[in-house]
């Protein structure tokens, strides 16, 4: 518990609404949230869902707060708000993959979501990690 405590005295903010944790952003509310250490667990869910709704239904975690985001979701009984970051098919979603007219994928996940506009470097099309929303399905 003591890493925690030091965790929440470097990133939590009580008084910042917005921010909650750190810079504000999905990931730093869904990994605190997915190791069960925030102090006020409402508060940060309710900026995560804020935050996500606040995108009209879009992420904006990168690879690591994407695998947890829909764990965190889970636990909060939001299952239609992950069903729905799912089924989106603009950007910035794992349906852009598939439904873009540039460049669909085929069965692989791209190494960046934006993969068809980046060029040719760090952009594997064959790149898992993305995929770990399927756990959260199954």
């Amino acid at each position: 518990m003591i890493a925690s405590k030091e965790f929440n005295d470097a990133f939590y903010s009580p008084t910042n609404n917005s921010a909650v944790y750190d810079n504000g952003l999905q990931t730093a509310l869904v990994l605190p949230l997915s190791l069960g250490i925030v102090p006020d667990k409402i508060r940060a869910e309710s900026a995560l869902i804020n935050s996500i709704k606040g995108l009209q239904g879009h992420y904006n975690t990168g690879i690591i707060g994407f695998r947890w985001l829909f764990d965190a979701l889970s636990d909060m009984g939001e299952h239609n708000t992950a069903l729905n970051i799912l089924s989106k098919t603009d950007y910035p979603s794992i349906g852009y993959y598939f439904a873009n007219g540039e460049e669909p994928a085929t069965e692989n996940l791209w190494e960046l979501p934006d993969a068809n506009r980046e060029g040719t470097g760090m952009n594997s099309r064959n790149h898992h990690m993305w995929s770990s929303y399927s756990s959260y399905l199954i």
